[in-house]
C-alpha cells in the first residue's frame, strides 16, 4: 500500500494512503453559456520524487485559500497555507499568495471558516485547530485550540466552531459540539461547548452516525447529517437554531424506513436576511436530486427538488450529483456529473473528469451555468479528477477536487493512491 505522510489524518478507508501536495495557474476555462464564470486552479504536480498537492479550498469575497503540501519519497511532508488576494472584475482574479507555515499538522480538508480561517489537524498527535486572522491586509496565526480526544472539526464560522464525535464502537450514540468563538481580539478565544444529539426517535444505527456525513453552519442555523455508521440505515438530517446562545432542534428530516441510505450525505445552509435555506443531497438511491428547504419565518418547508438533467451525459449515471453542495444567498453550487476527456499523455486512456453546476434562485431555482473543474486534455498520469467538497461566498465557489493518479508500479487493489487540488470558480460580472 502506498505510504501516507505521517501528518495526514485519514477520514475513510478509501483515503488511507493519499499522497498530498501545488503551483498557481492562470484562468482556465470560461463557462460555455450564460453569465461569465471563470476558473483558476492550483494543480497537483509531481517533479522528481516530490509530489505537491493543494489540500482543501476556501473563499470569502476578498480572498481564496488552500494548503500546499510537498511530499518526498520517504513519505514525510511540509505544509504551507496559501492566501490569495482577489482583484479584477467581480474579484475573480487571484493575486500572488501570502504564505504561512502552520503549527498544526493539517488534516485532509484544509482551511475552513468565514472571515477567520481555521485549519484542522493535530499537534503532537492530538486533535487541534489553528486559527488565522487578517490584520491590515496581512494574515497571521491567531492561536491554537486543542480539541477533546476523539473529536474532529466539522464546520466553522466567525462565531462558532462545530466538532463531532469520531465513531469508535457500535451501540454508542454520537454527538456534535458547538464552541462559541470570540474573534474580536488578536487571538481567537474558544468558549465552553454545547452538546447536541440526534433525534431520539431515530434508530440506534442512525444515531451512531450522527455528524458522520458532516455539518453546515451559518449564522444561527446548523444542519447535521447522519448516516448508518456500523450498519446500513436510511440517512437523516437534524436542523438546529440558536436563540441567543441557546441551540435547540427545529426539524428532523429523512430516516424513513423506506428511505435511501445516502439521504443527507451532503448538507449546506444559508442564514439569509429574510429567508433561511438548507440543501440536502443526494436524495435517493437511483434518483439524483437535491432538496432545498426554505424558512421565511414560519418554519422550514420544501421549496424545490432539483433533479439531475437525464439528458446530461454522465459516466456515473447521476451518482456524483449532489454529493457536494454549497449555498450562499441566491446561489447554489452542486457537484454534477463526469465525462471522459483525452489525456495529455500520448497513449494514455481517457480520463474521467467532473463538473460543478451553479443554480440561481429567481421564481424557481434554475441552472445558470455548468463549469468544468478539469483541464482538457487532462493532466498526464491521471485516472480521474472529480469535484468533492464545495464552499460558496457571493459569486465565488471554492472546490476541492480529488485527483486519482495512475497507480505506481506494484500497486494493486486494495492499494489506493489519491491526490487533491484546489479550484476557484468565479463570476466576473
Amino acid at each position: 500500500m502506498k505510504r501516507r505522510a505521517p501528518w495526514f489524518r485519514p477520514v475513510g478507508p478509501a483515503l488511507a494512503a493519499i499522497v498530498l501536495a501545488a503551483t498557481a495557474c492562470g484562468p482556465d476555462v470560461p463557462a460555455p453559456t450564460g453569465p461569465t464564470w471563470i476558473t483558476t486552479h492550483v494543480s497537483r504536480t509531481v517533479v522528481g520524487t516530490t509530489t505537491t498537492n493543494y489540500v482543501g479550498a476556501w473563499t470569502d469575497l476578498d480572498w481564496a485559500s488552500t494548503l500546499q503540501v510537498d511530499t518526498g519519497a520517504g513519505g514525510s511532508g511540509t505544509a504551507s497555507l496559501l492566501l490569495f488576494p482577489r482583484s479584477g472584475p467581480g474579484n475573480s482574479t487571484l493575486g500572488s499568495p501570502q504564505t504561512i507555515t502552520p503549527t498544526v499538522s493539517p488534516a485532509l480538508f484544509g482551511p475552513i471558516g468565514g472571515h477567520v480561517i481555521g485549519l484542522p489537524g493535530t499537534v503532537n498527535g492530538n486533535p487541534a485547530i489553528e486559527f488565522f486572522k487578517r490584520t491590515a491586509g496581512t494574515w497571521g496565526s491567531a492561536g491554537l485550540f486543542n480539541l477533546p480526544a476523539n473529536q474532529q472539526v466539522a464546520a466553522m464560522t466567525d462565531a462558532w466552531l462545530v466538532t463531532r464525535d469520531v465513531p469508535i464502537n457500535a451501540g454508542v450514540e454520537a454527538h456534535v459540539y458547538l464552541f462559541p468563538l470570540d474573534t474580536s481580539g488578536p487571538a481567537v478565544v474558544v468558549g465552553s461547548a454545547t452538546t447536541l444529539g440526534p433525534d431520539p426517535a431515530w434508530p440506534l444505527a442512525l444515531r451512531e452516525g450522527f455528524g458522520g456525513p458532516g455539518a453546515a453552519i451559518d449564522g444561527d442555523l446548523l444542519v447535521v447529517g447522519a448516516q448508518g455508521q456500523f450498519s446500513p440505515t436510511p440517512g437523516g438530517a437534524r436542523v438546529f437554531r440558536a436563540t441567543g446562545s441557546v441551540w435547540a432542534p427545529v426539524l428532523s428530516l429523512g430516516a424513513s424506513p423506506t428511505g435511501p441510505n445516502n439521504y443527507a450525505r451532503a448538507v449546506a445552509v444559508d442564514d439569509g436576511p429574510s429567508i433561511d435555506r438548507i440543501a440536502l443531497g443526494p436524495q435517493a438511491d437511483g434518483i439524483s436530486s437535491v432538496e432545498v428547504f426554505a424558512d421565511s419565518g414560519s418554519g422550514f418547508t420544501l421549496e424545490q427538488t432539483i433533479v439531475r438533467d437525464p439528458g446530461d451525459p454522465d459516466e456515473f449515471q447521476g451518482l456524483l450529483f449532489g454529493n457536494g453542495l454549497a449555498i450562499d444567498g441566491d446561489l447554489l453550487a452542486v457537484t454534477a456529473r463526469a465525462v471522459l476527456v483525452p489525456s495529455a499523455q500520448v497513449g494514455h486512456a481517457d480520463v474521467k473528469v467532473g463538473y460543478v453546476q451553479l443554480f440561481r434562485k429567481g421564481a424557481t431555482w434554475a441552472r445558470e451555468a455548468e463549469v468544468p473543474v478539469f483541464t482538457n486534455p487532462a493532466s498526464p498520469g491521471t485516472v480521474s479528477s472529480l469535484p468533492f467538497k464545495l464552499q460558496a461566498a457571493g459569486n465565488h465557489v471554492a472546490v476541492l477536487v480529488f485527483v486519482t493518479p495512475d497507480p505506481p508500479p506494484g500497486c494493486t487493489f486494495p492499494c489506493f493512491n489519491f491526490g487533491v487540488e484546489a479550484w476557484s470558480i468565479d463570476r466576473t460580472g
